[in-house]
């Protein structure tokens, strides 16, 4: 209103008056301001009405502005006005209408407050700043302004943080006042409970204060009455509170008095009071600590029971904040006390989940060390125990119970014993282990023995994760486990009780037999049937100790601890459950390799049988499954082990046998391909020899050629080739040589190949034995040079001969060549002169072009004649001629007028190979006439237009951009467009061969491409390429010759239809890189235009002219017009 509106700027202008008074009256005006004006601005920032705080605030601003110098009191506010930054003005963002201002002036005063705690007076800090953030507090209006009340809240804690104890205490007493009126804002509440109890900083423990001398007797006495006043008075209330005891008006009304209990709803807000109880608790004495602790655990535990999930959740992450400030010192008793509240019912499923909340949060947070969990051991053995076999695992089972309560859902015991062998000591193993064992032996049915399995796993693996696990003393813990020396896997004699015969019996006088008893004969039950979990469980232990490197070979103590397993583990070898059998053979696997004094060869020659043994027993086929084909695998393995590393084992022939009988089959089965040729290759590595041992590697050469698979046939290649090499074959490897021989004229090219590949390979690996072989070899492989049905196989098998060529003596290549040479001499079959000239090609690969230096000039003679005959040998010819070029330093075949002239006549071949293969050699001409001036071939201005016109009409015959005779030809002309400059032709006509006549050909070509077939752009674009080549390499001698280049590319990037734009596209990067070349240059841009224009105006002359023919021919108009609508309908319903 205009009232409230005047009056504040009365108080403003007062401010100032002040001012100026003070000046002359200072001690008057502080008096004024102390006593009078804070005291109403006091009063005034404690409305709940914001319009009148704001001005009551703004008020306090200006005094402290303009008076801030005058009184004592204003003299630590000054620094909260600043009128340059107003944005950082704290009395500004208090009063700003925007909330989240407010928000960050608190925040930002909080800060400052921790910073340094001297900085206000508490006078100033309780009346004039902490009303500004406590105002949003327990009001309905800022209940949806959130992120506002919580820094309100922080910045009470704050404050608090500061405060005297006399002060604190009133505050923390009159909010803890408040739950039993307040019922609508019990969760703010809550929160400001929490943020003073978290800012309590006063020492309580007063143990040992009469010697501190440091301290007065006023101080002494003052943490007295702290310690008395927290312990006797806080304390008690708090717990109460959280346990509910308080009397809520909202109980009152409810008629819940009688009672002194609140409801669910109320409780869950409470649970996190504890956090902060708990805090204040751990400054007192440890024996105070103790005192107190179990009690809050309790109500806690109290909160567990709860039916509702949200009070549940609630207080568990409360226990586990505490357990994180208390440490693992207390797990015990928060294991007991828990286990004392929650005793039956779905309160055992909460016990459980609980504890494991705890130990894994304790675990995530690092807080827990090896022997922090050994006095809770027996606590949580039982826990367990009681999950998996009580009636809680039976309600486990009942979906209805399971859907309806969260911790019933999943078992956490497992987890729970793996943490709890995770941080042990190694004293409490047996601890952990024998509740285990001893419920074992009420067992008979599976699924129990299973779940006692499960746990010992659990327990054995958090046992190798425990870092202060001691090897030695965990060794002698497996020994002891094994020979029972703990009485675990034997059951103590049972007393039977007699049974009371009467001393007269009546005799059976009835006619009719008596009623059959229900339930037939009790099945018997034995300890045996369950003894071999606990047997199993201390070779898994050994088995993780021996893989994880715990013990060292190389330590004399480790290996004596482990001599005596060497004869125990022999004896599980005879158990009869397979899972046993496995673990132990796993153990082998790794026991083999320690040097004990037990690994004799009484030993492992006892060892070696059994291991046969078992595979003839559990390994009679190749579709066993689960503990059966674990077995065979690892006894497969320790196999191999006792065949490759250890030298004293002693292999029999018939056990030999065995093992190749083996790996015959399990090579074929995915699951054992892996260890069926580690065992071959083991066996191959210490050569043993057998009767069998070449009969299963011809059928191991057998599966390379006919498997499907690239890791089998890699498999038994390498097996193969371990086998050539090691073993001395004689005869025999003649019998494998064939063999492969014989299938490079298998059915399917994989097999083909694959004889091929193994062919490359075994003349590399055994080419001093081969000189007996090798004329066989070059006769029996050169045929399939020509008979292969693909390439592929071609190329293979000419690898092959070219690995054999290079492996043998100079003498046998040179025996090999000659009778190559009989065959290319030939004049009667063709085709023994196509197989030598493949032969040729092999011998120049593999041993380079000298020597055929002997027979150069007879080979030359020959080629020339066999250009003009048929297809297929004019293309063994030309790719002959490539390698011999290639390898010919001198250049002397490109110097044969013979060979150019037979080129020449290939360029215009029907056949596509052939046009392909002779341009890649006019290629190689080219390339090396640019460094051997001796190359006249085309130094004639008729030879070199010729091979130019036969090169565009090679371009011509072109129906791909990107196929590899396209781009060779474009190359081709490229270099012969360069030779035209260093020729001089006599004719003086414009058909005469120069750079003129050479563009314009090749405009022409792209001209009739577009005349004749626009739609097709293959042979515009290649000519787009040859200009563009012409132009980065002979820039400055096209300079005259713009126009000729121009008008193609300048016409397609004009043309208005857009059939053709990447055609378009192409055209402006080639004109593009043209420019690129004539930077500044005036020539460039006169003849760029005069092209347009001369575009321009043929373009418009043709639109003249059709329009007069129109006029001139209106038959011929009428009927292009309907022919041109005929091809538009056709089009229609084509794409239709």
């Amino acid at each position: 209103s205009a009232l409230k509106a005047n009056s504040l700027d009365t108080l403003l202008v007062l401010c100032m008056a002040i001012k100026q008074s003070g000046e002359t009256d200072a001690v008057s005006m502080d008096r004024l301001i102390s006593r009078v004006l804070l005291e109403l601005i006091r009063e005034g920032i404690k409305t709940k009405e914001d319009i009148i705080r704001v001005d009551f605030v703004h008020f306090l601003q200006k005094l402290v502005e303009d008076c801030g110098q005058l009184s004592g009191r204003l003299k630590d506010l000054v620094f909260l006005v600043n009128k340059e930054q107003p944005e950082v003005d704290f009395f500004e963002n208090s009063r700003h209408v925007q909330l989240h201002r407010r928000a960050r002036a608190l925040v930002r005063l909080a800060g400052q407050i921790k910073e340094n705690p001297e900085l206000f007076t508490e006078k100033n800090l309780l009346q004039l700043l902490l009303p500004l953030g406590t105002c949003y507090l327990m009001d309905p209006a800022y209940t949806k302004q959130s992120d506002l009340v919580e820094k309100a809240i922080s910045f009470l804690g704050t404050v608090c943080s500061v405060l005297s104890w006399q002060t604190y205490e009133s505050y923390i007493k009159y909010y803890l006042g408040l739950f039993k009126k307040e019922n609508v804002n019990q969760k703010q509440l809550v929160k400001i409970t929490i943020a003073i109890l978290n800012a309590f900083h006063f020492p309580l423990d007063i143990s040992g204060l009469e010697e501190q001398a440091e301290l007065t007797d006023r101080e002494k006495e003052k943490r007295r009455r702290i310690h008395n006043t927290v312990n006797s008075a806080l304390l008690p209330r708090l717990t109460n509170m959280l346990a509910g005891k308080a009397k809520t008006k909202a109980a009152a009304i409810a008629g819940t008095e009688a009672s002194g209990l609140e409801s669910d709803d109320e409780l869950i807000l409470r649970v996190p009071l504890a956090v902060p109880v708990v805090k204040i608790l751990q400054l007192n004495s440890a024996a105070i600590v103790e005192q107190h602790i179990p009690g809050i655990i309790a109500k806690i535990a109290s909160f567990l029971k709860s039916k509702a999930l949200e009070i549940r959740e609630s207080a568990r992450t409360t226990l586990n904040t505490i357990m994180e400030m208390l440490g693992p010192r207390f797990i015990k008793f928060v294991i007991q006390d828990i286990s004392g509240v929650l005793t039956r019912g779905y309160q055992v499923h909460v016990l459980t989940f609980t504890v494991h909340s705890v130990l894994h949060n304790l675990m995530e947070k690092g807080q827990l060390k090896s022997g922090d969990l050994d006095t809770s051991v027996s606590s949580l053995a039982s826990l367990a125990l009681q999950e998996m076999f009580g009636v809680t695992a039976e309600e486990k089972e009942v979906k209805k119970i399971t859907g309806k309560l969260l911790e019933a859902k999943n078992t956490k015991s497992y987890d729970t014993l793996q943490i709890t062998a995770k941080y042990i000591s190694s004293q409490h193993i047996l601890n952990l282990v024998q509740p285990f064992a001893d419920k074992l032996k009420e067992f008979s049915t599976f699924k129990n023995i299973s779940k006692i399995k499960e746990c010992l796993r659990n327990i054995a693996l958090g046992l190798l994760a425990n870092e202060s696990l001691d090897p030695m003393m965990t060794i002698m813990f497996i020994y002891a486990l094994l020979t029972d020396n703990f009485n675990l896997v034997n059951n103590k004699p049972v007393l039977k009780k007699e049974e009371k015969v009467p001393v007269v019996q009546k005799p059976d006088s009835y006619l009719i037999a008596p009623e059959p008893k229900r339930g037939g004969s009790v099945a018997k039950h034995t300890s045996a049937s369950s003894n071999y979990v606990i047997q199993e469980f201390g070779l898994n232990l050994l088995y993780f100790l021996l893989k994880r490197n715990e013990i060292d070979s190389k330590s004399e103590e480790h290996c004596a601890r482990c001599e005596p397993f060497f004869p125990i583990l022999l004896g599980f070898l005879d158990s009869a459950h397979a899972s046993v059998i496995a673990v132990t053979l796993r153990c082998f696997i790794w026991f083999v390799k320690l040097p004990l004094e037990s690994r004799t060869d009484d030993n492992l020659l006892e060892l070696t049988n059994k291991v046969f043994a078992l595979l003839k027993r559990y390994g009679g086929g190749t579709d066993c499954k689960g503990e059966n084909q674990d077995l065979v695998l690892m006894a497969s393995k320790l196999l191999v082990v006792l065949i490759r590393h250890v030298k004293l084992t002693q292999i029999k022939d018939d056990q030999l046998k065995v093992v190749f009988e083996y790996v015959i089959i399990d090579v074929m089965d995915p699951m054992k391909q892996t260890t069926a040729f580690g065992m071959l290759n083991a066996v191959l590595s210490r050569k043993l020899v057998h009767a069998d041992l070449h009969g299963l590697m011809m059928k191991l050469a057998e599966m390379i050629i006919q498997t499907n698979y690239d890791r089998i046939r890699q498999a038994a290649r390498s097996a193969l080739m371990n086998y050539v090499t090691h073993y001395e074959l004689k005869a025999k490897l003649g019998e494998v040589l064939d063999f492969f021989v014989a299938q490079l004229s298998y059915e399917i090219e994989e097999g083909r190949l694959a004889a091929a590949h193994t062919l490359t390979l075994l003349f590399k690996s055994i080419s001093g034995k081969l000189n007996k072989h090798v004329e066989y070899l070059f006769v029996s492989m050169a045929p399939h040079l020509s008979n292969a049905e693909s390439e592929d196989s071609r190329n293979a098998i000419a690898k092959a001969i070219t690995t054999l060529l290079t492996v043998i003596d100079a003498d046998k290549a040179a025996n090999l060549l000659s009778s190559t040479m009989k065959w290319f001499q030939s004049e009667n079959s063709s085709a023994q002169v196509m197989l030598a000239t493949r032969l040729i090609n092999v011998f120049v690969d593999a041993l380079g072009l000298n020597i055929l230096k002997s027979d150069m000039k007879l080979i030359l003679k020959k080629l020339v004649v066999m250009m003009k005959s048929s297809d297929a040998l004019v293309i063994q010819v030309l790719v002959l001629l490539q390698k011999m070029v290639r390898s010919d330093e001198s250049n002397s075949i490109l110097k044969n007028s013979e060979i150019l002239d037979g080129l020449q006549t290939c360029l215009l071949h029907p056949h596509a190979w052939i046009r392909l293969l002779a341009s890649q050699l006019l290629g190689l001409y080219l390339t090396a006439s640019g460094k051997d001036l001796g190359l006249k071939w085309l130094t004639s201005s008729q030879t070199l237009k010729s091979v130019i016109l036969d090169s565009f009409e090679q371009l011509k015959q072109s129906d791909s951009v990107t196929s590899e005779l396209s781009v060779q030809v474009t190359k081709n002309l490229v270099a012969l467009t360069k030779l035209i400059t260093d020729i001089k032709s006599d004719d003086a006509d414009e058909d005469s061969l120069s750079l003129e006549y050479t563009l314009k050909r090749a405009v022409k070509l792209g001209n009739n491409e577009l005349v004749s077939t626009p739609q097709i752009v293959t042979h515009r674009t290649l000519v787009f390429n040859y200009i563009a080549a012409v132009a980065l390499q002979m820039a400055p001698q096209i300079k005259d010759l713009l126009s000729i280049i121009l008008t193609p590319l300048l016409r397609e990037i004009s043309d208005p239809s857009k059939t053709n734009a990447e055609l378009k596209s192409h055209a402006q990067e080639v004109l593009d890189l043209v420019k690129s070349k004539f930077v500044d240059d005036e020539t460039f841009t006169k003849t760029l235009l005069d092209v347009q224009l001369m575009l321009t105006r043929k373009r418009g002359e043709r639109n003249a002219k059709r329009k007069q023919n129109l006029i001139k021919n209106p038959e011929l108009a009428a009927k292009r017009k309907l022919n041109r609508a005929e091809a538009k309908k056709a089009k229609k319903m084509r794409q239709s």
